[in-house]
């Protein structure tokens, strides 16, 4: 069976990246894994054997219901359109979708690790490697005049390899001369311009990745302030320059997206390590499940 990506009226034109599984294969669905806010959608791990019990690819499946509104009908079509076209190591992989009955499968990368919001407060020396993936990925949909609008925690992915991942481009969208009016997003992660209805381009994305950093350094979403600013004293010079720069409450006086892989916390960091987020990552993960068996 080829997976290919379909709409209610047919076909969307786009040739699938590759037969995924076949009919024959056996498959096997995990139990829910979560659910996708807004969307009633169901998430779950999908493992394909293909040859004896050992499975050969181990995937994230998305089943949403088609008895939801036409508005979100659309935002899941954008955010398939815009997966498709990206190949980026730091933007997660999108397989396939398609239709069965009253539901469609959204068949992607899955990422053990799963997103950053359920995880406390992260070492800075880990943050480091994260935010360097981060930043790549958005660089990357930057490059493509893709917007991505929704940054926050649970939007960023990690594995057990040390791998780290945008996902979530249900609200993402084209750049038009860099400018967008739509107001779409998560309240709390919006910048300043975003939230009094004003313009807004890439720079609000920076926005974003400042009060999302915020926030995985302290453990909890800060307290509003004008703008929120790190506790004097708990992280390094560098660090507290990146979040300062990152929020300054003009658009025009944040660093610019080519820039930000420049800055001296990014470079720092910037080494290809994924063994200490690999490791941070397991140790968290044994954590939970030390804890469920007590």
């Amino acid at each position: 069976m080829i997976l290919r990506l379909f709409t209610e009226m047919g076909c969307l034109g786009l040739p699938p990246k590759g037969d995924i599984f076949q009919m024959s294969d056996k498959l096997k669905y995990s139990p829910i894994l979560g659910r996708r806010p807004g969307v009633c959608a169901q998430i779950m791990c999908l493992l394909v054997f293909q040859n004896g019990s050992t499975f050969d690819l181990c995937l994230s499946l998305q089943v949403i219901p088609l008895d939801i509104t036409v508005e979100l009908q659309k935002q899941i079509m954008s955010e398939l359109e815009i997966l498709y076209k990206c190949d980026s190591p730091y933007i997660i992989t999108f397989y396939s979708a398609f239709f069965v009955e009253n539901r469609i499968s959204i068949c992607t990368e899955f990422m053990d690790g799963g997103s950053l919001d359920v995880y406390r407060r992260i070492p800075e020396h880990v943050l480091g490697r994260i935010a360097v993936a981060v930043v790549k990925g958005l660089t990357y949909l930057w490059s493509l005049k893709i917007l991505h609008r929704d940054v926050k925690p649970s939007n960023m992915l990690v594995n057990t390899q040390g791998q780290v991942k945008l996902c979530d481009f249900g609200v993402s969208t084209q750049l038009v001369n860099s400018i967008a009016k739509t107001y779409v997003g998560t309240n709390a992660y919006m910048a300043p311009e975003r939230i009094s209805g004003e313009q807004y381009g890439i720079h609000s994305d920076v926005w974003s990745v400042g009060i999302s950093f915020m926030e995985l350094a302290l453990g909890a979403f800060p307290y509003p302030q004008n703008p929120p600013v790190l506790p004097v004293g708990q992280f390094s010079e560098n660090f507290v320059h990146f979040i300062t720069q990152c929020m300054r409450r003009l658009p025009k006086e944040r660093p610019a997206p080519n820039n930000l892989m420049e800055h001296a916390f990014i470079l720092l960091y910037n080494d290809g390590n994924t063994e200490v987020v690999s490791m941070w990552v397991c140790r968290c993960l044994e954590e939970r499940r030390a804890q469920r068996r007590m």
